[in-house]
């Protein structure tokens, strides 16, 4: 969901003004900051930008070797292909 700046909306946190007012200026936090609805969905959309990185980082990689090694290439494509076609492999 793009935002009116143009770049995509990737989480919605809930309304907590004593917990927000608290991240933003400091002092004592609330009672139950931690385990706050602010708080757990914080560390949720945290978990989920770590795993993305993640991804992204291991693709980079894929490519970097790709690019080097002809053989890394041709196994790649055999993966990609299988995963397009809906083949899983178990072992």
């Amino acid at each position: 969901m793009p935002t009116r700046w143009g770049l995509p909306l990737r989480a919605v946190l809930p309304f907590e003004p004593r917990e927000a007012d608290y991240v933003t200026a400091g002092g004592h936090p609330p009672r139950g900051f931690i385990r706050s609805k602010l708080m757990r969905a914080a560390r949720s959309y945290g978990d989920q930008v770590r795993e993305h990185a993640h991804r992204r980082r291991l693709h980079i990689r894929m490519g970097a070797a790709q690019a080097m090694s002809p053989q890394v290439a041709s196994v790649a494509q055999r993966v990609a292909a299988q995963r397009g076609a809906g083949v899983r492999s178990h072992g």
